[in-house]
């Protein structure tokens, strides 16, 4: 059957929504919004900005402007002022070196020299992570009232970080939301309480809706909704504190720091683990009351719930491997008839999320159909199958800044203006049958049936 797509797609060429319809798959993983982010679309290249104007003009947020690199590179000439000597670096502490790059959000945005500082802070961030089949791993970034949730999610070894108290602050007494800013910033999916949160304009896409009042059920429901696969043995690898990472005190004498700081019995033979951010002590008790069996008994039940709820798992159990994975499993489906299943998002999370046409895009170069003071891009689309479709005719779209401000007067070209009406640029095509015609013969098409334009002049004729 012939099909033509078109319409706002909100889409700019080469995203996500504009591959699938042309190649006609995706890995529909990776456009997920709680793996991709707004600012990993395609934007302008150097090709693209000649042939429309100066970008920086019209205020394109995702268009690098020239004066980042010129803060790059002044980045480096103070570096090299303050750090270096010719072409060695001097003998200086590494929290200064931190301080001096603290300011970068991104860690690919840090100056290309000194790649030891640009390998450890990355390292650190955690920005960027890659799990085994290249995905995107999923990090968030909870409100301050899910604190015990958050604690939950650090204990399967996630990366969850938590509002902090002046946050909340300015989130809930004043109008700025750092929770949206860092998510942003950060790559983080925002997990709230709050309806209204997530009802605002500026709400990161992919922000997750939690029920407060069954915590349990809801971070099944989040994990399987997300694609999430545990890996048992990155349980207790994140501090419940802070979010750092666990590693392992080899250093007899931090040892016995740490059990003075925590007033613990001092055993040089116990293996003992610290975080790399807070140093936080952590130790191995086979106590029933000790803090450590606690966090280990909760770890359990969690990993309990998750798997009678269907979360994937993979490598292997570690010090779990007390647990019968297949007799939860069995536990959960049993449960099934008793509670409403969990309902999750399953196509966001087919490796090859495919369709059986074969569409072409009418208009091969667009670059723009929608002008504004914060945006420039095309977002208007016709798709169409070749085979069955020929092109008899395609609607002039303007493709310069000069094209759209006629009257040549200040921000004339944004959209709408006197000019252009809309806030979009019209796109069109007159489409022909390919494989039949009007005039084929074969009766596919009774002769005589006027076209919607026809009969629209017809009726104006009659007027």
């Amino acid at each position: 059957m012939p099909v033509v797509l078109c319409g706002d797609f909100n889409s700019k060429p080469n995203s996500f929504v504009h591959r699938f319809l042309l190649d006609g798959f995706i890995d529909a993983r990776k456009a997920a919004p709680w793996r991709h982010f707004p600012d990993e679309e395609g934007t302008f290249d150097v090709e693209d900005v000649d042939a429309v104007g100066d970008v920086d003009a019209v205020g394109d947020g995702e268009a690098c402007s020239a004066n980042d690199a010129e803060s790059v590179e002044d980045v480096e000439r103070e570096f090299d002022r303050n750090f270096c000597v010719g072409d060695e670096e001097k003998n200086i502490e590494e929290e200064k070196v931190e301080e001096f790059f603290s300011f970068w959000t991104n860690v690919n945005d840090l100056p290309s020299r000194n790649g030891e500082w640009k390998n450890k802070i990355a390292k650190d961030s955690k920005i960027d992570s890659i799990d085994d089949e290249g995905l995107p791993k999923v990090r968030y970034l909870l409100d301050f009232t899910l604190n015990r949730l958050c604690r939950w999610l650090r204990i399967f070894g996630i990366d969850a970080a938590l509002e902090t108290n002046e946050e909340e602050r300015q989130r809930t007494k004043g109008s700025r939301v750092v929770l949206f800013e860092r998510c942003r910033a950060e790559r983080r999916t925002l997990v709230t309480t709050s309806n209204k949160l997530m009802l605002r304009k500026d709400c990161p896409p992919g922000a997750y809706l939690i029920n407060a009042r069954d915590l349990e059920s809801s971070l099944a429901h989040m994990l399987l909704t997300h694609g999430i696969v545990l890996e048992p043995s990155q349980f207790l690898t994140h501090c419940t504190v802070c979010n750092g990472s666990i590693t392992e005190v080899t250093c007899t004498q931090t040892k016995i720091s740490l059990f003075e700081t925590m007033n613990a019995p001092q055993d040089p033979n116990m293996s003992v683990f610290s975080c790399d951010s807070c140093s936080q002590p952590y130790w191995w008790s086979e106590d029933p009351g000790s803090s450590a069996a606690r966090v280990k008994d909760k770890a359990t039940n969690l990993f309990k719930l998750a798997l009678r709820a269907g979360v994937p798992i993979k490598g292997d159990l570690s010090v779990f491997n007390f647990v019968d994975v297949d007799a939860e499993r069995q536990l959960g489906r049993n449960e099934v008839g008793d509670k409403q299943k969990l309902d999750a998002i399953h196509w966001l999370q087919q490796k090859k999320l495919k369709h059986s046409f074969k569409f072409q895009s009418a208009y091969d170069e667009l670059p723009f159909t929608n002008v504004t003071s914060d945006f420039v891009g095309a977002l208007d689309h016709i798709f169409f199958d070749p085979e069955e479709w020929l092109i008899l005719s395609r609607l002039h779209v303007p493709s310069t800044f000069n094209e759209l401000n006629v009257s040549d007067v200040p921000c004339g070209h944004l959209l709408p203006s006197k000019h252009w009406p809309s806030d979009h640029l019209a796109i069109g095509i007159t489409l022909g049958f390919k494989k039949h015609r009007n005039d084929c013969g074969c009766g596919c098409i009774p002769k005589g049936i006027m076209s919607v334009f026809e009969m629209a002049e017809l009726r104006k004729k009659a007027r």
